[in-house]
């Protein structure tokens, strides 16, 4: 899609804490003459949304007129706890790190191949 040069990885990056949302970087062509990769941010920020109730609204009110279409099956429930159970089960203890890093130096192998991509 690019003529040999490689875009890199597209990546979904989420900030967590005060000023939750997400960022998705995507390679698109640059425009112009030389339509290289580039990369674009598509960025979500919650705080800029603003609150919304008005899907708990409409999920609560089919939660009890008895539609099921915005809900999963007991299936899909039961299949969702059989993948996430061993993750809480887990009972080793934390790894000590120092206070302000990112964590400990054994996490660092975590982000794989593609290495670690800068918080939002």
């Amino acid at each position: 899609w690019f003529a040999g040069e490689d875009p890199g990885p597209a990546r979904l990056r989420f900030r967590l804490g005060g000023h939750g949302g997400a960022v998705l970087t995507v390679n698109a062509r640059r425009p112009g003459a030389d339509p290289g990769p580039m990369p674009v941010d598509l960025a979500f920020d919650l705080e800029a949304a603003g609150p919304s109730w008005e899907a708990y609204t409409h999920l609560l009110a089919d939660a009890i007129h008895g539609r099921t279409g915005r809900f999963v099956s007991m299936r899909t429930v039961e299949e969702s706890w059989r993948i996430v159970a061993p993750a809480l089960d887990v009972r080793d203890a934390p790894l000590p790190y120092a206070r302000g890093s990112w964590g400990p130096e054994a996490a660092a192998g975590l982000p794989g191949a593609d290495g670690w991509c800068a918080p939002l």
